[in-house]
């Protein structure tokens, strides 16, 4: 008892001691050891302080975590500015040089494309007498363009060629030109009402300005073509996606009549698209006869694309003309919009 008691006060003695020499001396206090990093997370770099990004729980966050690290939800993508010397742009004003604010607009499309492909015309709307070509996309730096006013379903004024983008000075001019105007009566022989279309087109138009138009009846019938070139036009009461064939149809109406009446009309169906040999190759018709389908049909042929309107609803065959070939076609059906159809050469 006595020995454990001796050697109990000999060891807290040395710890006395121990104690008060590193008093006098001054040493610094011991550092505590470093803490034991986390190990990383694949795909997640570690911070500058060195402590693992933790994705999906911010409870789990360091408190060195650098703040600027955290995760941020991405918002929308910038809109792409298309580039001023990439746009064309200009204003429509009509004979008297006034801004034409109605309803209109400007087609464009690249200049001198390959001849036999049909042309891919782009839209641009016109807003109080100006254009700009930007919402179609950027233009074709390496290529130049053809613009022309587009009003009531017809092009209208001249055509400007070969203009190289980057051009917001254009000014497309519409001349006054003449009108057709008249009423449309339905077989009872009151007004068809608002909203029916009423078409002209002079021959061999072919997307010549002033040469196509179009106007929809008032509430009493009555319709105005106006911005017309000076030439001959037929004229055919339109409504919907028909057209009204019995006494729906006017020959070598003129500018400034006003009295292009139709009456008695009954309605049919139309068909548009195009005729395609048997390799497939779009036709450029001369000619389009309809057999066993309409009443006196009206055939407009605009290059590849051709329009039959006065049809029945149901089956139709047609004769296909290019210069002198001809072809047949099998059973064809109205109403039909845009549609190829397959014809047979006749005498391969």
């Amino acid at each position: 008892m006595r020995r454990d008691t001796l050697i109990a006060s000999v060891v807290a003695l040395g710890l006395i001691v121990t104690t008060t020499v590193l008093l006098i001396r001054g040493d610094p206090e011991p550092t505590p050891p470093a803490p034991i990093p986390f190990p990383p997370v694949r795909g997640f770099p570690p911070d500058p302080g060195g402590d693992p990004v933790v994705p999906g729980n911010s409870t789990l966050e360091s408190p060195r975590q650098s703040p600027s690290l955290r995760a941020e939800v991405p918002g929308p993508p910038a809109p792409v500015e298309v580039p001023n010397s990439l746009v064309l742009g200009g204003t429509v004003v009509d004979a008297s040089d006034d801004l034409v604010r109605e309803s209109c607009r400007v087609q464009y499309s690249v200049h001198g494309e390959e001849e036999g492909k049909p042309r891919r015309f782009l839209t641009a709307r016109v807003k109080d007498g100006r254009f700009e070509t930007r919402e179609g996309g950027a233009l074709d730096s390496a290529a130049t363009y053809d613009l022309v006013v587009e009003i009531d379903g017809g092009w209208k004024g001249e055509v400007l060629e070969d203009v190289a983008p980057g051009r917001a000075d254009l000014v497309l001019r519409v001349p006054g030109g003449g009108t057709i105007s008249g009423r449309v009566f339905d077989i009872e022989g009151a007004p068809v009402g608002p909203g029916y279309r009423v078409r002209a087109w002079a021959p061999a138009n072919h997307g010549v300005p002033g040469r196509t138009g179009e106007a929809r009846t008032l509430s009493d019938g009555s319709y105005e073509i106006r911005f017309l070139g000076d030439s001959k036009f037929s004229v055919t009461a339109v409504g919907g996606d028909g057209v009204h064939a019995t006494g729906g149809k006017r020959l070598g109406v003129l500018p400034g009549t006003r009295d292009a009446e139709f009456s008695g009309i009954r309605l049919l169906t139309s068909f548009s698209g195009r005729f395609l040999d048997e390799r497939g190759t779009p036709l450029r018709a001369t000619a389009v006869t309809v057999r066993e389908g309409g009443l006196d049909p009206v055939v407009i042929i605009d290059g590849e694309f051709v329009t039959i309107e006065g049809l029945d609803p149901g089956a139709f065959w047609v004769d296909v003309l290019v210069e002198k070939v001809l072809y047949k076609s099998r059973r064809v059906y109205a109403p039909g919009d845009r549609a190829d159809v397959t014809v047979r050469r006749v005498g391969k």
